[in-house]
């Protein structure tokens, strides 16, 4: 919340850190103004606009939100960014929308505000010593700079404006050290980035250090957020300045793009030297062992998202700008073609996995012909997961983990073989029929499965498991003359599997999705199955359930639920308006983006894709799946995501017969109907 609500009084770089330092004139030298601290030497002129500068910017945002909400409100709600951006006279523009403006420049005041304060107490504490110079064991460092404790600073600051690569070596000396940065270091620094040229940026010794900070699993985050916080980052790497305290207007991007990238770097390293604890499962280390271009990965960890600053599209501007890059950065051509590579295809793989079939080929067959290689792949999956780690607390969850995994490990079989004629679909199934009859014991029954598997489809034998094919063969058997048979059963995490089986009827899934909605349980994804015999089997994955202690009481009351609701429609309905109320995130009012509807026939042989993407709020799916059941379409596999309060809603659907809806016209009534669903859900 304090960054994507920021308090303007009291939150982080906040007023009240301004007042902080007005109370410690007033404590130390009578005196308030910021000129008195100046002659004291406690700040610097420079630091003396910046807070001057700030203050005015922040009174001015919080007399805003007083007028606008009526009320002492001093939190920078997301329902009044937007307003008090446009009382600030903030207006869209071709780099963003205006609200992302005010954010940006809201953060940089902040930004500034905490380092001079962080400065300011530093040098306050420094001159309250009775006897500074015994305090702290002194030693010269090559460059020359001081090691004063554990406090790194420059020797002689005036050698900075002759030779500016002492800048890039102080930070590099920093690191071999394991030292911090001494107040006087950020004033030395930020009083000499002019002196940095485009000869410093290609000086190869220059180059060399900033790759071993880069490289340094345990220093690099720590010396990078300094190098960006005085500024110099983006005077060495210009192209980074566009994204500087840049914002993405959503709870999904939680992060600053330019503390995004810094936090990829770090996530990378956390991979390489498995101290995450919940990427472990993943096996990642024998990925970075087998790695060629360690450096070209760190690399583009810490550039991917530069496009950002440049408008729409920022993966292949951000590829454009690598080249230049690349080049002052001393790659060779072909390092500098995988960097462009890295960066213009960085969502290639959580695209696929997240809106794609897996169990379809042509996803998998494309993501394979665009990367080409084995080590490219390698490089996009590492990347792809630092990635998201580092976006925020929404981007990652052991569903998505397990969906990426699956991905590379297909691609990477397809590359391997180096065979791209497509496997032989009824060779694979079976395969997973004999893996199936191999786990039944007596010789009747395996002649009765056989019989039964002979009549499923390829896709639902190529997308379960033999052990999930056994147990919903006994849930088919187990049905008899009942409504439904629910099976419930936890996977990873906090991630649970539902399988109901039940007789098939329209609009069967719309019914499950608005149960579950109604319990409060978050759908993940579905695969929906229909038998030859008429039986319906729906496997629904979810996450987060409202009462983890006690699982079974909740799958007790959706298990009458559906029962009901299978008996009569209107028990749905009364069922929907009376159990949710909305979220908290709806609550707050979100921002939202204009609905959107895209329909493909090139993404499968076999089934339309429809990608729905709208703001989230309650009962959205379930408005959805009911306008797919109104207008006699039949979801066959649903890929469902709420990143940060934005639905992406992804399903393979086709007509009452199982053809595709290959009819410009039906495609037209179909996005007019779904569009027209979400503009009345509220």
């Amino acid at each position: 919340s304090y960054l994507l609500e920021p308090h303007v009084k009291e939150g982080v770089g906040g007023l009240r850190d301004i007042h902080l330092i007005r109370w410690a004139g007033i404590t130390y030298l009578h005196d308030a103004s910021l000129d008195s601290l100046i002659q004291s030497e406690w700040i610097t002129p420079a630091e003396k606009l910046w807070l001057e500068q700030a203050y005015d910017f922040l009174w001015r945002v919080r007399l805003q939100l007083h007028q606008l909400t009526g009320r002492r409100q001093d939190q920078l709600l997301f329902s009044e960014q937007d307003q008090v951006a446009a009382r600030l006279g903030f207006l869209d523009g071709q780099q963003g929308s205006a609200v992302e403006a005010f954010m940006r420049l809201y953060y940089r005041h902040t930004a500034r505000i905490r380092r001079t304060t962080s400065f300011f107490l530093e040098r306050l504490q420094e001159g309250q010593r009775m006897f500074p110079k015994l305090r702290f064991r002194r030693r010269i460092l090559p460059g020359p700079f001081l090691l004063e404790g554990t406090h790194i600073h420059f020797l002689e600051p005036e050698w900075v404006r002759k030779d500016p690569r002492l800048l890039m070596r102080f930070f590099w000396q920093a690191a071999q050290s394991n030292a911090h940065f001494h107040h006087q270091a950020g004033h030395v620094i930020r009083e000499n980035l002019d002196a940095v040229d485009d000869v410093t940026r290609k000086d190869p010794e220059v180059v060399q250090q900033f790759m071993a900070i880069l490289l340094d699993p345990q220093h690099a985050f720590d010396v990078l957020k300094v190098m960006l916080e005085t500024r110099f980052l983006e005077v060495f790497l210009p192209e980074l300045a566009a994204v500087r305290y840049r914002v993405q207007h959503d709870v999904y991007h939680l992060y600053t793009v330019d503390e995004h990238l810094l936090r990829t770097v770090r996530v990378l390293h956390q991979m390489e030297q498995q101290t995450d604890e919940q990427l472990l499962p993943l096996g990642l280390s024998d990925v970075f062992a087998q790695l060629e271009n360690r450096r070209v990965l760190y690399i583009a960890a810490l550039l991917h998202d530069v496009g950002k600053g440049q408008g729409k599209g920022h993966a292949v501007r951000g590829a454009a700008l690598a080249r230049g890059m690349g080049e002052r950065l001393g790659l060779t051509p072909d390092e500098t073609y995988l960097l462009c590579f890295l960066i213009e295809f960085h969502l290639l793989l959580a695209d696929t996995a997240l809106k794609r079939d897996l169990m379809d080929e042509k996803p998998v067959f494309r993501c394979a012909i665009e990367i080409g290689d084995r080590e490219r792949l390698r490089l996009l999956y590492l990347l792809t997961i630092a990635d998201s780690k580092a976006t925020g607390f929404g981007a990652w969850n052991t569903w998505k983990a397990s969906l990426l995994r699956e991905l590379f490990f297909k691609v990477d079989r397809l590359l391997l073989r180096g065979d791209w004629q497509r496997e032989d679909v009824r060779e694979r199934s079976e395969e997973a029929q004999n893996q199936v009859l191999n786990l039944v014991g007596p010789a009747s029954e395996r002649e009765t499965i056989a019989l039964w598997l002979d009549t499923l489809s390829f896709r639902y034998l190529l997308s379960q498991g033999p052990e999930a094919i056994l147990r919903h063969h006994r849930m088919e058997k187990d049905l008899g003359g009942r409504p439904l048979v629910l099976d419930t059963r936890q996977t990873e995490g906090d991630m649970w599997q539902i399988t109901v089986a039940t007789r098939d009827r329209p609009g069967l899934f719309a019914i499950i999705t608005g149960v579950l909605w109604a319990r409060g349980l978050n759908i993940l994804a579905a695969d929906i199955f229909t038998r030859q015999s008429g039986v319906a089997l729906d496997v629904i994955i979810v996450e987060r359930l409202p009462d983890p202690l006690h699982p079974g009481e909740l799958w007790g009351k959706v298990e009458t639920d559906l029962i009901e609701a299978l008996k009569d429609r209107t028990y749905l309905d009364e069922l929907l308006s009376s159990k949710r109320k909305p979220s908290l995130l709806q609550q707050k009012c979100l921002p939202r983006k204009e609905d959107r509807v895209l329909i493909t026939e090139e993404a499968s042989d076999f089934y339309t894709v429809i990608e729905v993407y709208t703001w989230d709020r309650p009962g959205v799916l379930h408005a959805i799946t009911n306008t797919f059941f109104e207008l006699d379409v039949s979801i066959q596999l649903a890929k469902i995501s709420t990143p940060g309060a934005q639905v992406a809603d992804v399903f393979y659907v086709t007509d009452l017969s199982g053809n595709k809806l290959d009819d410009q016209m039906l495609h037209e009534k179909l996005r007019q109907g779904l569009l027209g669903c979400l503009s009345v859900v509220c």
